[in-house]
């Protein structure tokens, strides 16, 4: 599986907190809401991540 320079920050981010959200990736990477939301998106169509919740309260875990 190929990452990006932002995927991995964000693995790596997700490995050290257990959880993300879209707005930490933005604060992290300096990127716009949209995009930090696709980025999130690429993870989960990788099989990397899952969610829980839903809307606003939705977070990002490592997959088992």
């Amino acid at each position: 599986i190929f990452l990006d320079k932002d995927e991995i920050k964000i693995m790596d981010f997700l490995s050290t907190t257990g959880k993300i959200t879209s707005n930490d990736v933005l604060e992290i990477l300096g990127i716009a809401k949209r995009t930090s939301q696709l980025k999130l998106k690429n993870l989960l169509d990788k099989g990397l991540i899952q969610t829980e919740g839903k809307g606003p309260s939705t977070f990002y875990f490592l997959k088992e």
